[in-house]
């Protein structure tokens, strides 16, 4: 792979990582129930984990847990 190349990868693969955390932030917002059902599923350790997907699941959550409280 060339430098171009991979620089090019990288920008999509960036690109398409915001897209999807924006659909997530949306669905947050608009589904919060689904959200926070969905996070207090998870293993009781899931947060102390250290990693981007840990990252956006904690915003997620605070996300919805804020839009719940502004109903």
């Amino acid at each position: 792979m060339t430098q171009a190349e991979a620089v090019w990868t990288f920008l999509t693969d960036l690109k398409h990582r915001r897209e999807t955390a924006k659909r997530l932030e949306e669905l947050a917002r608009s589904n919060p129930e689904a959200v926070v059902t969905f996070i207090e599923a998870l293993p009781a350790n899931w947060s102390c984990q250290d990693d981007s997907e840990t990252d956006l699941i904690k915003r997620l959550y605070a996300i919805a847990l804020q839009s719940i409280a502004d109903r």
